[in-house]
């Protein structure tokens, strides 16, 4: 557990960080269910970091240290912990293999200034065995096939659009926090079709792709 705590102290203190745009949330969401097989240890980006979805998920997770005048009543009255949404993770790679934490931006747990709630999904595999789709492991959690499908979508030519965004060094005598890491920015490329000057604003359509898996 110890040990757990400090490898994410240090994802948070040294890993990457990623900003998800919402477009791009929205069809991370969407390919999560139809994720094929991949590989974690071809398609993780990064050792350690953090990733951020600016959107929903429409995942959430029990908040574990909530008080229990927080605790929510199911249809017959018995008291369950409440859920909160999840809006990112913590991942980090040991020898052991790959960590997933699950981070919230719910008011009341930020309020409290704690890192909990979190759903540590640790050991799956860093090296060339797969992660297999929702529909052949029901046993696996939905987090890590949204965690899975925005890094491929990322990588795939056409579809992400990663860009780093550097930040000014604050100047020598100011006060304030040091220097701020930079942040990969993950968007949704727009597709350009020549005959349709005006472009696709307004129009509604449905997730379709296909996927290109490194290693398989």
């Amino acid at each position: 557990m110890l040990d757990n705590l400090w490898t994410e102290a240090n994802a948070l203190r040294d890993g990457e960080m990623w900003w998800v745009a919402p477009e791009m949330t929205s069809l991370a969401v969407q390919a999560a269910a139809s994720l094929p097989q991949w590989t974690p240890a071809h398609n993780i980006p990064a050792p350690t970091g953090i990733l951020v979805w600016d959107g929903e998920t429409r995942l959430s997770m029990p908040w574990d240290t909530a008080p229990e005048d927080q605790w929510e009543r199911g249809a017959i009255g018995v008291p369950r912990l409440p859920s909160v949404p999840v809006r990112g993770v913590v991942w980090w790679s040991t020898a052991q293999g790959l960590g997933i934490t699950a981070l919230t931006d719910d008011a009341r747990v930020v309020a409290e200034a704690v890192l909990e709630p979190r759903a540590g999904l640790t050991d799956l595999p860093l090296d060339d065995q797969p992660v297999l789709p929702l529909e052949q492991a029901p046993s696996l959690n939905p987090l890590v096939a949204l965690v899975g499908a925005t890094w491929l979508l990322a990588q795939q030519p056409g579809v992400g659009q990663p860009r780093r965004k550097e930040f000014d060094a604050p100047r020598p005598g100011t006060k304030g926090p040091g220097p701020v890491a930079p942040v990969t920015i993950v968007t949704l490329r727009e597709l350009h079709n020549p005959q349709d000057p005006e472009g696709s604003a307004g129009r509604q359509g449905g997730y379709s792709h296909r996927w290109l898996v490194a290693g398989h």
